[in-house]
């Protein structure tokens, strides 16, 4: 079925506590319900709705395509015009705020799916999206500022940040203990947009696992390049001999990790026996190339936030909202999913048909 194009101005015709729906600070006036067809149809000549869609990267990139097909794939079905916005360069949050600063501009927005990359950065224009009365579902990264300070959204759809980190810890520490006997003696986490707080939280969880075993834990500044990123990697190694594991916040960094180690012959395998001075390297998210290495035991595992389900419950959300003033009761979880060379090889699929990354 398919729902009715709405007014904007419903959106500011009532409160919430008017609608009998209770939220936190966070969130938007309510819409008037419309009525839907019977009939089952879901797609007509002009579309119903028009969504956009705001991250902090493009497309080109297997993981914002992954968020932009589950996106597009709800769209699509329920006759919503659904545009992507996304940065040059990952991570580019000054570029994501001209797009979200773009959509308010144009006004036409019925409802907003957006990254909140950066609190600094998107306050203002999500805040301007309300006034407007623009519905905004927050997805792959929350709000992390106490209810009565975030932004109005309706909820937020992605991974659990901090347990994301922990389940990282938790994989990597429970491989090197059975492989060494005891738990590493140094471990380095790379963050690719360094300062980012959920690269930030996902570190902390990773260090509330390890610290207490005794592992010397190190945060580092990383890149999104290739090139740079693999000369940081081989610098960082150079001076610091003792590193046993190393832990990246998406998936391209660890592979190129498990290049130059590789290169450098200290790249640990977890088929393999123990060997000192070997590195063994835990992901968060996937692409089809780490997971063949994960298959192949160079890589211990990564953890999946399921990206694909982020871009399709953030449409879900803000068309049940938008049709039938629907709204589940919390935040939907998801991820973590952990990935370990038990389950790499099934995945490989999915993740060349683009729905995970």
């Amino acid at each position: 079925m398919s729902g009715k194009k709405l007014n904007r101005r419903h959106f500011l015709s009532a409160s919430m506590v008017a609608a009998g729906v209770s939220m936190t600070a966070a969130c938007v006036m309510p819409v008037t319900p419309a009525a839907a067809p019977s009939d089952g149809s879901m797609m007509s000549e002009s579309p119903d709705f028009k969504f956009y869609f705001n991250t902090h990267g493009s497309v080109e990139i297997s993981f914002w395509s992954a968020a932009n097909n589950g996106f597009q794939d709800f769209c699509s079905h329920y006759n919503i015009d659904g545009q992507y916005l996304g940065t040059v360069r990952d991570g580019d949050f000054a570029e994501e705020r001209e797009n979200m600063e773009r959509i308010v501009a144009a006004g036409d927005a019925d409802a907003v799916v957006a990254v909140l990359s950066d609190v600094d950065a998107l306050d203002e224009p999500i805040r301007q999206l309300a006034d407007q009365g623009v519905p905004v579902v927050l997805v792959n990264s929350k709000d992390p500022r106490p209810a009565e300070e975030q932004v109005p959204h309706l909820r937020y759809a992605g991974e659990d940040t901090y347990l994301t980190g922990v389940r990282n810890a938790q994989l990597a520490l429970a491989s090197f203990t059975e492989l060494a006997g005891r738990a590493p003696k140094r471990s380095t986490y790379i963050e690719h947009v360094p300062g980012a707080w959920v690269l930030v939280t996902r570190g902390q969880g990773m260090s509330d696992v390890l610290t207490p075993e005794g592992t010397n834990f190190e945060s580092i500044a990383g890149e999104v390049d290739p090139v740079q990123m693999q000369e940081i990697v081989r610098a960082h190694l150079i001076a610091n001999p003792d590193v046993e594991t190393i832990h990246t916040g998406w998936s391209r960094p660890a592979a190129w990790s498990i290049e130059v180690l590789r290169e450098m012959g200290k790249l640990g395998n977890v088929n393999e026996p123990f060997e000192e001075g070997k590195v063994y390297v835990t992901s968060i998210d996937l692409d089809p190339e780490l997971l063949g290495m994960i298959d192949a035991g160079d890589c211990v595992g990564t953890i999946d936030q399921q990206v694909y389900l982020q871009g399709w419950y953030g449409a879900a959300l803000a068309w049940q909202w938008v049709t039938n003033q629907f709204l589940i009761a919390n935040d939907i979880s998801t991820g973590p999913y952990v990935v370990t060379q038990e389950n790499a090889a099934a995945l490989i699929g999915q993740a060349e048909a683009g729905i995970r990354a």
